[in-house]
Parts: structure tokens; C-alpha cells; sequence
């Protein structure tokens, strides 16, 4: 019987503690945004304008981004996220899209049948925004040597076939070095 009352209190205690977590991640985000949505943005050499990106319909979204050697243009651009800070390996993937934050723990109760993954949802993936919650948008890491000053974007596009396809790409601001990587979300 004891047994019965642990199983009780520890499952209602767990149930609290989630629905205190979800109230967490609203007061991180505001109008179904988690950060500022970043439409343009100049960091040393590095440029990135967004255009019709407003709306849902991603086959209107194009952007423009890269430093004056490299000058990139994505259209059809289903989500995009800035890398202002050093490269995210450990962000979760759902739906192919990376979700939350570098720098602030992903709740561990969120799963794809969970409640949970309705808030992200309703809170757009944050997509459109930076990677690093608690660092400036316009900050850099360091990528190419223990010197530089990097930048990133990451991206996701699908073409008219319907090829869905994950890309990073990190920029030196000074020397205007390039490098494409592909991301294993999907």
C-alpha cells in the first residue's frame, strides 16, 4: 500500500513539475517567438537580408547572405536559424527541424507524443532566430582557428521536387573563409 501512495505522489509530483517547465518555455517566448525573428543582420563582413519570409508559405521565402567573396541566395526556405555562437552540435531535431536553444537545457520530458512538442509548435521551432538563447545575436565564435571571429547560419529549403535539404554554413567576418556543412537533422 505504501508502494501505491509513492506511485501516486512521485506521478503527481512529475506532472507538476512538466506543467511548471512548459510555463518556463512561454516565459522565454512572447507571440510565438522564443528570441527577436532576425531579418537582417550585418556582423563585420558577413551580411543576411530575408525577404516574404512573414508567413507559413515557405515557397515565397528567400534569403540573401554570405560576405562579398561568397554571395549565397536560398530560395524556397522552409526555416533558418542564425549561429551566434559556436557550432550546435547538440540541439534536438524534430521534424527536421533543429529546435530550442544551445545554451538553456531542452526539457526532459518532451517527446514526440508529448504535450510538450504542441508548445513548440505554437511557438514556430524558433524559427527565424538565433541559436544561442542567452548570447547577442550579433556574436561571434571561434570555427576556422583559435582567432578567428565566426558566423553562422543554418538553414533548411525544399526545392520543387519536394527534396528537403539541411545546411550550415559558417563564414569568417574578416578573412571571408567558407565552410558548407550538411546537418544530420532530418
Amino acid at each position: 500500500m505504501l508502494r501505491l501512495y509513492l506511485f501516486i505522489f512521485l506521478f503527481l509530483y512529475s506532472n507538476i513539475s512538466f506543467s511548471e517547465k512548459l510555463k518556463d518555455i512561454k516565459s522565454h517566448c512572447i507571440n510565438n517567438t522564443c528570441s527577436k525573428t532576425i531579418k537582417k543582420i550585418n556582423v563585420g563582413k558577413f551580411y543576411f537580408k530575408a525577404r516574404n519570409c512573414e508567413t507559413k508559405d515557405y515557397r515565397k521565402c528567400q534569403i540573401w547572405f554570405g560576405t562579398p567573396k561568397n554571395k549565397l541566395r536560398a530560395g524556397w526556405v522552409k526555416y533558418y536559424r542564425i549561429i551566434n555562437g559556436p557550432l550546435p552540435l547538440n540541439l534536438k531535431c524534430i521534424m527536421g527541424q533543429p529546435i530550442w536553444y544551445q545554451d538553456l537545457p531542452f526539457p526532459d520530458n518532451f517527446t514526440k507524443n508529448y504535450k510538450g512538442i504542441k508548445t513548440l509548435k505554437e511557438l514556430n521551432f524558433q524559427n527565424k532566430e538565433k541559436v544561442y538563447f542567452n548570447r547577442p545575436a550579433n556574436e561571434t565564435f571561434k570555427f576556422f582557428s583559435s582567432r578567428d571571429k565566426s558566423f553562422g547560419i543554418i538553414f533548411r529549403r525544399s526545392d520543387i521536387m519536394g527534396t528537403k535539404k539541411n545546411n550550415i554554413y559558417i563564414f569568417e567576418i574578416e578573412t571571408e573563409k567558407m565552410k558548407k556543412i550538411e546537418s544530420e537533422c532530418s
